[in-house]
């Protein structure tokens, strides 16, 4: 048997089952049935006063028409409600979407996460090894001077200048491409390896400070003591600057003047000794002046 509508109005409000497109479908009819009633009810009210009826018709009619008014205004509560009940369902049912959808997403994510973890490895080894050997056969062509269209551009149907037509080409082995496993560097082109230890900062630092030694240690090598006489000096300054040391240890060297525009025959020579580099001695003897290696500087040494 059939549910009445208010039986069917009573259960959209208080089964928990009901589905939004029910209630949806269900406020027209209630609508309809509480304009039917609203309309019964003016006319049964306006029979209730109609002097042209019996008395016993006129309180039969005044009685239809109270209760299709009282009917007529349950229906419109239950509209209300309906309505009330149809947002709550519509916003249970889009929360359930929604919720649905996120797990469904995220279990799509995780299994191309699977699939990029179990297949991406094996697809970036493949292509370095392709390009690698695209690459070294480009080489071996130059060096065999083979002026040939590349591998790729072979395969792909392009030209010895990578262009189709007026349009060019961007090259395979040009690409950079990330490794999967190395999260900071580069599958393609492969990175310049270095050391496993200098991949540690303090192994790192270590190296920079033992490179640095050693250079202090070179360039104290470098200044040696030597002994130079003025001679004739072709150019025309009275003096030049030159570099100098009185100890190898001293942090920056100093710079003296050095007279040099004696003449052949003229004044006794002067001489000098320092602490000098070969390149200053060599820049010296270019200079006019008698340059020699000396095991010591003496005691007479110009300061």
């Amino acid at each position: 048997m059939a549910k009445s509508i208010g039986e069917r109005v009573n259960s959209a409000l208080t089964e928990p089952r009901t589905r939004a497109a029910d209630i949806e479908a269900l406020i027209p009819e209630v609508t309809a049935e509480r304009d039917r009633l609203a309309a019964l009810a003016e006319q049964a009210s306006g029979d209730a006063v109609n002097f042209g009826l019996g008395e016993s018709d006129r309180d039969e009619a005044s009685a239809k028409a109270d209760k299709a008014r009282r009917e007529a205004e349950m229906l419109c509560r239950a509209i209300d409600q309906l309505g009330d009940r149809l947002g709550e369902k519509l916003a249970s049912e889009t929360r359930k979407t929604k919720e649905r959808e996120r797990a469904d997403v995220i279990a799509e994510r995780d299994a191309l996460a699977a699939r990029l973890r179990s297949e991406w490895p094996e697809i970036e080894a493949k292509i370095v090894e392709l390009l690698t050997a695209v690459r070294a056969n480009d080489e071996r062509m130059r060096a065999a001077g083979v002026y040939e269209a590349s591998a790729e551009a072979e395969a792909r149907g392009c030209d010895g200048m990578f262009r189709v037509g007026v349009s060019s080409v961007r090259r395979l082995t040009e690409m950079k491409l990330p490794s999967f496993d190395r999260l900071a560097e580069l599958a393609w082109p492969p990175p310049a390896r270095i050391d496993s230890y200098a991949l540690d900062l303090e192994d790192i630092r270590a190296k920079q400070l033992e490179a640095a030694e050693k250079a202090r240690l070179a360039e104290l090598a470098s200044w040696k003591p030597h002994r130079f006489t003025t001679g004739f000096a072709h150019q025309s300054g009275h003096y030049i600057e030159v570099k100098t040391k009185l100890d190898p240890s001293e942090p920056t060297p100093t710079v003296v003047p050095i007279y040099n525009t004696r003449r052949v025959h003229e004044d006794p020579a002067e001489t000098y000794e320092y602490l000098i580099t070969a390149a200053t001695a060599e820049r010296l003897r270019g200079l006019g002046f008698t340059v020699e290696r000396i095991d010591a500087l003496g005691p007479e040494k110009v300061q």
